[in-house]
């Protein structure tokens, strides 16, 4: 009886460590940049614009050290912000093209630096419905703090 309790601890302690490690692997791979990824995020923009709304820009870019930093504050609150009915548009720089990177700098022009996206970024548009975007508001990491950038999407500390 003893070695088949010895058995079934083993076997447990081996589950438990299977169902945790499946776990942290689930909850690390919904906190990514690619999980709150926008779809067409040129498309997006073409929408929101011919309608009267506010929305939210994320600019990030695959390999940069700040956005992997500000990963696990960026995506959680992308997902409040979106919980919380607001339009939010979260788009990879370096996977974007000339063309589509021309047509952003001409809506977004505010997100440019010397002709770069300084990322991470995030950008409060406000359109007319004309296709004319005025920015709200906008931050980097490189100018504020993860709080700061939390505060931008969702717009409290919670």
């Amino acid at each position: 009886m003893k070695k088949r309790s010895k058995v079934y601890l083993i076997l447990g302690i081996i589950l438990t460590i299977i169902l945790v490690g499946c776990f942290a692997f689930y909850a690390r791979l919904r906190n990514t940049y690619a999980a709150v990824d926008t779809a067409n995020p040129i498309e997006q923009l073409s929408f929101y614009e011919k309608n009267d709304s506010e929305i939210t820009v994320v600019f990030y870019r695959t390999g940069c050290a700040a956005c992997n930093k500000a990963e696990h504050v960026i995506v959680p609150n992308v997902r409040k912000a979106r919980e919380k009915g607001q339009e939010v548009i979260v788009m990879d720089v370096s996977k974007l093209s000339k063309h589509e990177m021309a047509e952003i700098k001409e809506r977004v022009p505010a997100a440019f630096a010397n002709n770069h996206v300084p990322t991470p970024q995030i950008v409060k548009l406000k359109t007319d419905g004309m296709g004319d975007w005025e920015t709200v508001n906008q931050s980097s990491l490189t100018t504020l703090d993860l709080r700061t950038l939390r505060q931008m999407l969702v717009g409290s500390d919670s």
